[in-house]
């Protein structure tokens, strides 16, 4: 068994453990996450995972990245196999060795994604707005991209 069919059925076994409407919001989230990333980011979640690309934002975001042009400078301490592991470290060798790139901070999916959590939580969109330090219009904006609607304001 591969590591991606294990990754799947650890999901649906979890989706199941909550019921089925966490299963549509772990495929919402999923869909949305490579619209959500900044161009880099996303373009490293395509070919690598979203759990490296958002890795690799944590710990080096805002920050300019030499990638190693060759796969052998990727020793088990190296800052980049310590951060995002070794496998995807050789993606990015593979995809931009020998380059420096500006990793951005994906500030604005860390928002997205903690209000989902807490919309998930049955907070309202004041509570949301409080908690995340955003104005409560903005949270309500964030609620309703969740549930695929458009804000209506009073």
């Amino acid at each position: 068994m591969d590591r991606s069919s294990i990754r799947d059925d650890a999901r649906r076994r979890r989706c199941k453990a909550v019921g089925n409407g966490a299963s549509r919001r772990i495929d919402w989230a999923r869909s949305m996450i490579h619209d959500t990333l900044p161009g880099t980011l996303a373009a490293f979640a395509r070919e690598t995972s979203a759990d490296s690309a958002l890795a690799l934002a944590v710990r080096f975001g805002g920050s300019r990245l030499y990638v190693p042009k060759l796969a052998s400078a990727l020793t088990p301490d190296h800052p980049l196999v310590a951060a995002i592991g070794i496998d995807a470290a050789l993606r990015l060798v593979v995809l931009k060795g020998g380059e420096r790139i500006d990793v951005p901070t994906a500030r604005p999916y860390f928002r997205r994604r903690e209000a989902a959590r807490l919309h998930a939580q049955g907070m309202r969109p004041a509570q949301i707005a409080s908690r995340l330090g955003i104005c409560r219009r903005a949270a309500a904006r964030l609620v309703a991209e969740m549930a695929g609607v458009r804000p209506q304001w009073p």
